[in-house]
């Protein structure tokens, strides 16, 4: 792997923003593969403007290459195939380390559809608190309180 200043200039010079991190990440590491494809540098932005690959073997660059490649393909997997956040937090470990937190064990598309379902309960104002933390329509809770917020 190359040095820490070489990924940090890669990461600089390539950097994708999104809302969510993992995506910007993504994007990030395909932005660098993309570049190191096509032109296999990576120069210093400071004088002398050094190519901090210019001594690396054909060995040595392929084998970057090879892993920058499992990074990309692992990290598309974790955010747009992989619905569980621990299963997908597995694939970014295996190249973040294991300091790299745990995600929940929650199937986020089932989470989410459950989250729309009560958007339509919550903004008719027919919601309910549980006791055990749930939003749900059963009247035995909470009535909650109509949303006066807007912002400003």
């Amino acid at each position: 792997m190359p040095s820490g200043l070489a990924m940090t200039i890669l990461g600089a010079n390539h950097q994708v923003k999104d809302d969510r991190d993992d995506k910007a990440l993504q994007k990030t590491l395909e932005a660098i593969k993309k570049e190191l494809d096509s032109n296999f540098k990576c120069k210093v932005p400071g004088t002398p403007h050094d190519d901090l690959f210019e001594d690396y073997s054909d060995a040595r660059k392929t084998n970057f290459l090879d892993n920058l490649d499992l990074f990309v393909e692992d990290a598309k997997e974790a955010v747009e195939v992989e619905k569980n956040q621990l299963k997908a937090s597995r694939l970014w470990q295996k190249h973040l380390g294991d300091k790299f937190p745990d995600g929940e064990d929650v199937d986020m598309d089932k989470k989410e559809k459950e989250l729309k379902a009560l958007k339509a309960s919550i903004l008719s104002n027919t919601a309910y608190s549980q006791k055990d933390n749930t939003i749900t329509e059963d009247s035995s809770g909470v009535k909650n309180q109509p949303h006066k917020n807007y912002g400003g």
